[in-house]
């Protein structure tokens, strides 16, 4: 970011607010090669909104710009390395605008992974790895000044239901010990109108899916019923509706922020052999988000070979949170399950 000499106090203000300090952020600016791109102006903003109104965020300032010069002098000579500071930059652009415009509430946004189940710490870890990897195998299909009003999608998405319900008995039966633990894989398709512009494009989703998934064998659950034999299927029949954005903040650089939230609804169907035999179909929704993330470093490839505009002219990795609440329809033995869970996936636009 900035070098100064002068051990001025900057705590609750701009950098550009404080006569005498250069306000330009190194780092950002050698991996993309311009101090006006609004990259560089998302990472200003996570230093004044977030870095300079917390404890030690000032301290971590000054000695970040004692050693970020000679570094971006380094990264601006060596175009790999330029490449790796640009995908893990842009992966952290949407925490550090998150934190930026939070502020010192950001510290609780930092601290609820901690207070999540090892398991799920470890999805987030996943998950922002394949953040990190997943753009530089991305095309953004937006192209400044034009308008794309609608888009097909196909995703593949993760589900590995990790439920609880109570028993007859009054005990807790979970779900990934009668539904096995694998996960299942739905394949999803999507389509999204973004007629409204303001601030990006809004607009509607409404998506439609299958997967199938086979459980594992249970002795015994919580009510003392003998469940499952490896012959169950799980058919799941995802659908949503909701709310749709597409930023156009970076429409100058290779990158487009894309998210929806809603309310997605989910039909189980369970057909298996045990003891006793399983046929139930549960259903349920959930409301949650995904944030995806792309970058167009093949954007023109993508041009070259889409000559008539068809094709697969985006594909990006998403991270998103659900939270499920499911009604079971066919068992008195559960009932009122609750599903909390991260996911990821793979999204292709066409």
């Amino acid at each position: 970011h900035a070098l100064s000499e002068q051990a001025t106090p900057i705590s609750g203000q701009t950098f550009a607010e404080i006569g005498g300090i250069d306000d330009r952020c190194f780092v950002v600016t050698a991996a993309w090669g311009d101090a006006r791109s609004p990259m560089v102006d998302a990472w200003r903003f996570f230093r004044d909104g977030f870095l300079t109104r917390v404890p030690g965020g000032t301290a971590l300032i000054h000695w970040y710009y004692d050693h970020s010069p000679p570094a971006a002098a380094w990264l601006s000579r060596h175009d790999g390395a330029r490449h790796l500071a640009q995908i893990v930059l842009l992966a952290g652009t949407p925490l550090a605008i998150a934190l930026g415009g939070a502020g010192p509430l950001g510290l609780l946004l930092l601290a609820l992974p901690l207070l999540r189940r090892a398991r799920r710490a470890g999805t987030i870890l996943i998950i922002a790895a394949a953040l990190s990897a997943g753009p530089a195998q991305a095309v953004d299909w937006i192209r400044p000044g034009v308008s794309n009003q609608q888009s097909l999608s196909l995703t593949l998405r993760q589900l590995q239901p990790d439920l609880s319900g109570t028993a007859l008995n009054g005990g807790t039966v979970h779900y990934r010990d009668i539904y096995g633990r694998r996960g299942a894989f739905p394949i999803e398709a999507a389509w999204e109108w973004l007629p409204i512009q303001l601030a990006g494009d809004w607009g509607v989703r409404l998506s439609g899916g299958f997967g199938i998934d086979r459980g594992h064998p249970v002795n015994t659950d919580a009510s003392g019923i003998t469940r499952l034999s490896t012959s169950t299927r799980f058919v799941y029949l995802p659908s949503s509706a909701g709310l749709a954005w597409r930023s156009r903040w970076f429409e100058d650089q290779p990158v487009t922020l894309h998210g929806h939230v809603g309310v997605d609804f989910w039909g189980l169907l369970e057909n298996g052999q045990g003891s006793p035999a399983v046929q139930n179909f549960v259903a349920g929704w959930h409301a949650g988000g995904e944030l995806e993330l792309a970058l167009d470093w093949m954007e023109r490839r993508a041009a070259t070979l889409m000559k008539e505009n068809w094709g697969i002219q985006q594909t990006a990795i998403f991270g998103g949170w659900q939270k499920t609440w499911l009604d079971d329809f066919g068992q008195s033995t559960r009932r009122d399950f609750t599903h909390d869970s991260w996911t990821a996936g793979l999204r292709f636009s066409f």
